[in-house]
């Protein structure tokens, strides 16, 4: 706290500026104070920082930034890499400590440095909006902020308004200034975004709304003991000289003179003066110089030179002109007027138009501005030369590049084409394989093996059974009984192999005929629904189908314990959909992966088919879906 109130002097007696510093009988002891910081920043009570060390470092960055800005050796820029080396030695310590507060007023200040150094703007609000952010982050944490965090956010927002009201982008400017406004700590910190809004809407010539806030903000600061509002008094005094009213814009600054007794902001009260004498002197026809203007513009110079500064010699050069403009004295006009324009380009502060068009004429600005003209036409003209010779380039390499990808896509569509026929023709190609092969197999199974048992039938029941024993009577009815399901099953499996009524009368009816013999069983009562006798499919498919009914009709019979069963096909414009079910025990999960459903799986993929099941202990269900691109197939109503 002693430290904090040390800064609040201190800050109060740096603002003074130059001339405070000038005028003071008594100038602050700086090195003392940095002496005690130092010790204070150098001491160390643990593995964090503690407040007194954060308090220290937050001093030093902001003294050092403070000295850079005002006082007898301003500008010297060693104070500020000082104040930027102790902003980061802040935020350093803050991140050990754990400190958001700390680390947002070093933001800020980071931001204030930039600003005295002239950086790019966007780094400077960037800054800025770093130190709004982590304030909104410890705010989060925290129940109630202390007065570092809320007098650094309001600073922060208010900055950010100024540094925008700097760069012309007005909107963003009273944006800030709002925010500032909403977020003033202490009270009176609303007259600075106040002033800042005033100062913005005089930019953009609104001059009801640029005077209400200046009043708002002067109403502030004549409540406090801040030299700031000297300051207002002469933008008050500006914008009634932009008005038209010097009268009152001479009392306003009159009055700024009377209460700045530490004269922090006499050169801006002299420039005001002789501008409101110049815009009251110059309603009246006259020859001579404007004695009052002459005044303020020698004294405005006088200030210039002893300090010395830019800028007020640049503001004495433009009254003193401007006061010998209407006399005869026309050398000491273009005396004036030369050291203006050349302190005005050095500066690059050149602004004012209006006046150098006024006169340009006896200085030969006419021929310059022609041929600056010029040389910018044809700088102009090479851009856009260059400008269209880069976009037919890109245009031509665009074009370029879409015909060689069309070409790409047409080979590879084409390639595509080419495979998916080579692929057709294999499939098609093992299918007749496989289906000679199953023709052959199921040939020899019925010509030659079923001969060989039925005559082998034959030979055994040469022998005489009333000549055997019991025993053996047993066993020869046996064997014959063996040799009556083995012709069966030798039938059976060439049948299925390769099913005659496939070929000769389509899938429908082979189909009518696997339920028709499944039935015969009496063990599972099977049904065959919506299958369209008219569908007609080809050979492979056919063949594939058949195959699934019969794999899974088989299973049901051998493991399912069902009492019913049913194939269920109906036909779309593009899709089969097959459904075969049963209302059995289900399949447990140990047996999904089983050869006989892999077998399903491997024939449903061979027709781009899909499979989806669904078991449980009241039945199973496979619901089978398969496109059928190139057949002619009834539409289902």
């Amino acid at each position: 706290m002693k430290i904090r109130l040390l800064f609040v002097y201190l800050f109060m007696s740096a603002s003074l500026g130059s001339f405070a510093q000038e005028h003071s009988s008594q100038p602050y002891d700086y090195e003392g104070t940095l002496r005690q910081l130092w010790q204070t920043a150098a001491k160390s009570s643990g593995n964090k920082p503690d407040t007194n060390q954060l308090d220290a470092l937050y001093e030093l960055a902001s003294i050092y930034n403070i000295r850079y800005k005002s006082g007898r050796d301003k500008k010297n820029p060693a104070y500020l890499d000082s104040s930027l080396y102790y902003v980061k030695s802040l935020i350093s310590s803050s991140r050990q400590a754990g400190q958001l507060d700390y680390e947002a007023s070093a933001n800020l200040i980071w931001g204030q440095d930039e600003m005295a150094s002239g950086d790019d703007f966007k780094s400077i609000v960037e800054k800025y909006l770093n130190a709004i952010s982590l304030c909104d982050a410890y705010a989060r944490t925290h129940s109630s902020p202390n007065d570092l965090l809320l007098e650094t956010q309001s600073n922060a927002f208010s900055n950010i308004g100024y540094v925008y009201f700097l760069n012309k982008e007005y909107d963003n400017a009273l944006k800030y200034c709002d925010e500032a406004i909403a977020h003033a700590f202490p009270t009176y910190n609303k007259a600075l975004p106040l002033l800042y809004k005033g100062r913005v809407y005089m930019a953009e010539r609104n001059y009801p709304y640029a005077e209400a806030y200046l009043h708002q903000a002067l109403a502030i600061l004549q409540q406090q003991p801040i030299n700031l509002r000297w300051e207002a008094m002469d933008y008050l005094a500006q914008l009634l000289v932009e008005k038209g009213q010097p009268d009152s814009a001479i009392s306003m600054v009159r009055q700024a003179i009377t209460g700045d007794k530490k004269a922090l902001y006499t050169d801006m009260h002299y420039y005001w003066m002789g501008q409101a004498y110049l815009r009251k002197e110059a309603t009246a026809s006259r020859t001579t110089p404007m004695d009052s203007v002459l005044t303020y513009g020698r004294l405005e110079l006088a200030l210039g030179e002893r300090l010395p500064k830019s800028q007020d010699r640049l503001w004495a050069y433009e009254l003193l002109y401007k006061a010998y403009e209407p006399s005869s004295d026309k050398a000491a006009e273009l005396k004036y007027y030369k050291q203006w324009v050349e302190l005005s380009d050095s500066l690059g502060a050149i602004q004012h138009g209006k006046d150098i068009a006024e006169i340009q004429h006896k200085y030969d600005y006419q021929r310059v501005q022609v041929e600056a003209d010029h040389q910018k036409f044809l700088q102009d003209q090479r851009l856009q030369q260059r400008t269209r010779y880069f976009l037919f380039t890109f245009l031509g390499l665009l074009s370029l590049t879409a015909a060689l990808l069309a070409f790409y896509l047409v080979k590879m569509r084409r390639k595509n084409i080419e495979l998916e026929r080579k692929n057709k023709e294999i499939l098609d190609a093992r299918f007749q394989g496989q289906h000679f092969e199953r023709k052959r197999i199921a040939s020899e199974l019925h010509d030659n093996l079923s001969s060989l048992l039925a005559a082998t039938k034959l030979t055994i029941q040469v022998l005489d059974p009333s000549a055997l024993s019991a025993g053996e009577q047993k066993i020869y009815h046996s064997v014959l009984d063996m040799m009556d399901t083995a012709c069966r099953e030798v039938r059976y499996i060439s049948h299925n192999m390769m099913p005659v009524n496939i070929e000769k009368q389509g899938l429908s009816i082979a189909l009518e005929s696997l339920v028709a013999k499944l039935n015969q069983t009496g063990i599972i009562l099977f049904e065959l629904t919506n299958f369209d006798p008219r569908l007609a499919l080809d050979k492979m498919t056919s063949f594939n189908i058949y195959s699934i009914c019969l794999e899974l009709c088989n299973n049901i019979l051998r493991h399912s314990k069902a009492t019913r069963a049913a194939i269920i096909c109906k036909a779309y414009e593009k899709e089969l959909h097959l459904l075969i079910t049963d209302n059995g025990k289900g399949i447990p999960d140990t047996k999904k992966d089983g050869i006989g459903i892999k077998n399903v799986n491997e024939r449903i993929q061979s027709l781009n088919g899909t499979l989806e099941v669904q078991s449980s202990p009241e039945g199973t269900s496979f619901w089978f879906t398969i496109p059928l691109q190139e057949q002619k197939v009834p539409a289902v109503k």
